[in-house]
């Protein structure tokens, strides 16, 4: 916030001192609690799946003393790593407690009772996502001033996708820490006249950290760069842009910037033929030739950027503010010259593969969010720059912005945060079941994520061989370490899961699921609006129709839908298939 000068106060008796003290540390005490709270709050709540699966399992995988990975579609290492020394500390609290009176105890616990080992990935992108916005602060001081600095960070705890993903336990907040670490340690570069190779190499280190955690992270080496031809540029000109290849600093850099990545994912050089797999994978999800559902919309991409992602990434007021500050930044190259050439390139790069990508969630932008709340930041010391002239009365409209930023972002995500305290749709769902079907039953499923039956052995062997078909290595390895702790278990149902996947459908999946003996048939409302959403393709269509032959020909048993007030989630159906020759 705007901190005004001490002899202001002479000239402002119409604001008195204790009312700007009361107003502008309430607003931000206001936000940092509240983004705390929607931080922290339930933070342990099911549905436990998804992407954190991975983590979550390879963290116990690593206690067998195999720490390859074997899943570099998004590397992460480093946040496997530190997920499993926590979950180690944890298990010996635990086993001193008598929680766990053996290894296999405490990691056959997880079939039944993940909250513990979800909340542990859950926590950690909690701190790195309060630290991205200490640093960010730093750095917004750095380039403008402190109180746009300490606005910036504020903005950034308010965005709904830094606090979205806050609560998830993968290593997207990690990688925008990283990020603006390297921003930081750029800037010293760039304005310090006492930035030396130390400099560099430790700028190096944080951009290979952000890219160890996420592949996408390697856009903060654009800040390195813009910060070296920041400080060269007046002397040398344009020939500093010609230069760039040959300068030894930012070699070094790079070679930093490669160590780091080499030494927290080890095995990417230990099991290269895997990584090399997998990001090439990676590269075939994004150019859209390995089919996604449910990510790729049929209208305009710069469209649905601009009105639909950036919006749920930032938000409205935040979004606005940030258009207007980067025009400033272009505009006003005296004041806030060293911010334009800091936070355009990495956004101009991470708003063009985006677009470039085939595949389009919201969280690909997590790179850009600090740049964004940054210029949103300096779109508000300019508009109270313009507005007010004391320093007092500065102070007061910034903080009355932020106050209606505020007011406009935060209740709805209080409320969906409180809501997490109501039972899962995906818990009554898997309740029914284990009260209507017997353990070994066969049964399909629509979504697997919010559904955490225990499968059978047989069901992980068809999981395997088709993540083998389709080249999914993480898959391969989650699936192979749950298989060995199923063989473990005895004391909790099992069930013959089914999933369907494309090359199921030759003859019709229902004609499919019907000689496959399969009785139930679980629909999910999310997948369902997925489909239809989707872009028109074979297998979006083939879907389709299965839903309209499934409605027609089966027997809906059961809806089970969240009312907000018993149940939350979305809805899922339970459709018994009808025999075959129906």
């Amino acid at each position: 916030m705007i901190e005004p000068p001490p002899g202001d106060f002479a000239t402002a008796a119409a604001v008195p001192r204790w009312a700007w003290m009361r107003f502008d540390v309430a607003v931000a005490a206001l936000a940092v609690l509240s983004t705390l709270a929607v931080r922290l709050i339930h933070l342990d709540a099911a549905p436990y799946g998804g992407d954190e699966r991975y983590v979550v399992l390879h963290a116990l995988k690593f206690g067998t003393g195999d720490l390859n990975p074997r899943h570099f579609d998004w590397p992460a290492s480093p946040f496997y790593y530190l997920t499993f020394f926590i979950d180690g500390c944890y298990f010996v609290g635990g086993y001193l407690l008598g929680w766990f009176r053996t290894p296999t105890a405490f990691v056959l616990e997880y079939l039944t009772n993940p909250r513990a080992y979800y909340f542990i990935p859950r926590a950690i992108s909690a701190a790195f996502g309060l630290g991205t916005a200490f640093l960010l602060m730093k750095a917004t001081s750095r380039m403008v001033d402190r109180p746009t600095g300490r606005l910036a960070g504020l903005l950034l705890l308010l965005g709904p996708l830094h606090l979205q993903m806050s609560r998830t336990g993968i290593a997207d907040v990690p990688m925008a820490f990283f990020t603006v670490a390297a921003l930081c340690l750029a800037l010293r570069i760039a304005i310090s006249p006492e930035a030396s190779l130390r400099d560099y190499l430790l700028a190096g280190v944080m951009v290979g950290l952000a890219t160890a955690m996420k592949y996408h992270g390697v856009l903060s080496a654009s800040f390195v760069i813009s910060a070296d031809l920041y400080r060269r540029f007046p002397k040398s000109k344009w020939r500093a842009v010609l230069d760039l290849p040959t300068q030894p600093r930012l070699i070094a850099a790079g070679a930093a910037s490669l160590l780091a990545f080499v030494v927290t994912t080890p095995f990417a050089v230990l099991d290269h033929r895997t990584f090399l797999a997998d990001l090439s994978f990676q590269i075939a999800h994004q150019r859209g030739i390995v089919e996604h559902i449910g990510i790729v919309s049929p209208s305009s991409p710069i469209r649905e950027l601009a009105t639909a992602i950036l919006p749920a990434v930032v938000g409205w007021p935040i979004l606005l503010l940030s258009v207007l500050g980067f025009v400033i930044v272009m505009v006003d190259h005296r004041r806030f010259g060293l911010a334009a050439v800091m936070l355009t390139p990495l956004l101009i790069l991470n708003l063009s593969a985006f677009l470039m990508s085939r595949v389009k969630f919201p969280h690909y932008l997590i790179p850009a969010t600090p740049c964004l709340s940054a210029l949103a930041a300096i779109a508000v010391r300019s508009i109270t720059d313009r507005l007010a002239e004391s320093e007092v009365k500065k102070s007061l409209l910034a903080a009355s912005l932020l106050a209606a930023i505020l007011i406009t972002t935060m209740p709805p995500q209080l409320s969906s945060v409180l809501a997490l305290g109501l039972p899962h749709t995906g818990t009554a769902t898997m309740a029914w079941v284990h009260s209507n079907c017997e353990p070994g039953m066969k049964l399909a499923l629509d979504d697997e994520e919010d559904l955490n039956f225990l499968p059978t052995t047989a069901s992980l062997d068809r999981s395997i061989a088709d993540a083998n078909a389709g080249d999914y290595s993480g898959r391969v390895d989650y699936y192979t370490n749950l298989k060995r702790l199923i063989e473990r278990d005895e004391d909790h149902p099992h069930y013959d899961l089914y999933r369907l996947h494309a090359s199921d459908a030759a003859g019709g999946y229902l004609e499919f699921l019907q000689a496959e003996g399969v009785r139930y048939f679980i629909r999910s409302e999310a997948v369902l609006s997925m489909f239809r959403r989707n872009r028109p393709s074979p297998n979006t269509e083939e879907r389709l129709w299965f839903y309209r032959d499934l409605e027609a020909r089966g027997k809906l048993v059961a809806t089970i839908e969240g009312d907000g007030k018993k149940l939350r989630g979305r809805a899922f159906q339970i459709f018994e298939l009808p025999s075959r020759g129906r």
